[in-house]
This record gives structure tokens, C-alpha cells and sequence, in this order.
């Protein structure tokens, strides 16, 4: 499976709802849960026989579950470099949100510069070739 495909079935019946439950009775605003933790929780054989799960959950799907959770609204999964974790505190949700804006805005930066590259590059070969048809020379 492509790791930026949409949630699967089991994915959205099963990890969605237990990563929320998960989060929410065994972490709080000081009490986080590192991805690793995450990850193995869900991996080990006895959870996935209990669960019935089919697949291992990656990080790559876990912050794909996360942000499903979070673009959805169904919980307030907040995010940190001590890891994941359940928050009821309006401040830390609103810091979150604010957070997760200022990233989608540096990403959505970094996509306009890599886009200039190639129209740059596209532009600068138009131009080259004016040149030479215009000079009879090759730069």
C-alpha cells in the first residue's frame, strides 16, 4: 500500500478508534506517548490476534490516523517532541492549531520554491535559446 493513500477500512474502524482511546486514558498534558510506544502497542502479536488486525500500523499511518483524528474533529490529539497525547485545555488545542498553520505554511513556501526552480530553469532555457537564435552563438 502507497503511504499517502486515504485511510483504509481497518484503519478507520479500528486504529482511529483505539489510538483516540489509547490517548486519552493513558496520556494528559504532561503525560505523553512516543510514536515508537504507539507502534508497538498496536504491533505486538497478542494486540493484533485481540484487535483481529490484518496489518502493522507505520509511522507514516499513524500521523495519517493523527491528522484524520485531528482534520475531522473527533478528538483533541495534540502533538509534541515528547510525543502524542490526549488534551482538554482550550490554550494547548488553540497552540496546537496555531502550530500546525505556521507548518502547513512553511511547507506550502518550500512547494512555491521548488516550483520557481523548475519555472526558472524553464524560463532560463527559453531565454538561452532566444539568445542563440538572436546571436548565431551558443553561451
Amino acid at each position: 500500500m502507497a503511504q499517502s493513500e486515504e485511510l483504509n477500512e481497518e484503519e478507520l474502524t479500528v486504529f482511529v478508534p483505539n489510538v483516540i482511546r489509547l490517548l486519552k486514558y493513558n496520556t494528559n498534558d504532561t503525560k505523553h506517548l512516543t510514536a515508537p510506544r504507539i507502534l508497538k502497542c498496536f504491533n505486538k502479536p497478542e494486540m493484533q490476534i485481540k484487535m483481529g488486525l490484518v496489518t502493522n500500523l507505520t509511522g507514516i499511518r499513524l500521523r495519517k490516523v493523527v491528522n484524520y483524528i485531528r482534520t475531522y474533529g473527533i478528538a483533541p490529539i495534540m502533538s509534541g517532541s515528547k510525543g502524542y497525547y490526549y488534551s482538554n485545555d482550550n490554550n494547548i488545542i488553540l497552540s496546537m492549531a496555531e502550530s500546525l498553520e505556521s507548518r502547513a505554511s512553511s511547507i506550502t513556501a518550500g512547494a512555491t520554491g521548488l516550483r520557481n526552480i523548475v519555472l526558472n530553469k524553464q524560463h532560463m532555457a527559453v531565454v538561452k535559446q532566444r539568445e542563440k537564435d538572436a546571436l548565431g552563438f551558443n553561451w
